[in-house]
């Protein structure tokens, strides 16, 4: 079931489109709090490019640009970037990729994870590697802790990523990604977890 996830959703663009939106909304909402290291003060652009792999074909040119804030006020110009529910930290791969070849590889044979790899482009370490940081880095994550009191059983690291995929409350493949990366937006800007699980 999970390698056919991969599939379906890595190929659709429409999807990929929504969580370019999802990414723009936190982008302004951010903004119009204000700085929240200098009590408010205005935040300006400062967007980088990225060059993610493993998303979906025909997407807008600015799917690739890290929507990032920094603040005006002279002396204090800290930077704010924003959770993104399209990238997962620093990786190369969109965070669609990494959640979900994860997931299925869980309990794999040597033929899948070749097939996996073969198909999005990556090498099977990489592949391999991402389920080594879902079962040790994230696994001893603060976020993964608190996330932890949100899922209705006791999750084992062994069964990270795919038991997040598994927790939420969602009919159609497409709708349980977006809710299991909304809960990973603070990997990539610090803030709290939402009870996204219900």
């Amino acid at each position: 079931m999970w390698h056919i996830w991969v599939g379906t959703v890595l190929r659709d663009a429409a999807f990929f489109g929504l969580l370019l939106e999802i990414d723009r909304e936190a982008v302004e909402d951010c903004r119009d709090k204000g700085c929240p290291h200098c009590d408010g003060g205005r935040l300006d652009r400062g967007d980088y490019l990225r060059k993610p792999r493993g998303e979906a074909e025909g997407l807008p040119d600015d799917f690739a640009v890290r929507f990032s804030l920094c603040c005006s006020v002279d002396g204090c110009r800290r930077r704010l970037t924003p959770s993104s529910v399209r990238f997962l930290g620093r990786r190369i791969y969109v965070g669609v990729a990494v959640l979900l070849v994860a997931a299925a590889m869980q309990g794999p044979s040597p033929a899948r994870v070749k097939r996996l790899s073969e198909s999005f482009g990556m090498a099977p370490r990489t592949a391999r590697r991402w389920l080594a940081w879902w079962q040790a880095n994230f696994a001893e994550s603060d976020l993964f802790k608190s996330l932890r009191g949100l899922l209705r059983r006791a999750v084992s690291a062994e069964e990270l990523p795919r038991a997040l995929l598994e927790a939420v409350q969602a009919g159609r493949p497409r709708e349980k990604v977006m809710k299991v990366l909304k809960l990973l937006g603070p990997t990539t800007s610090g803030t709290a977890p939402g009870a996204l699980l219900v």
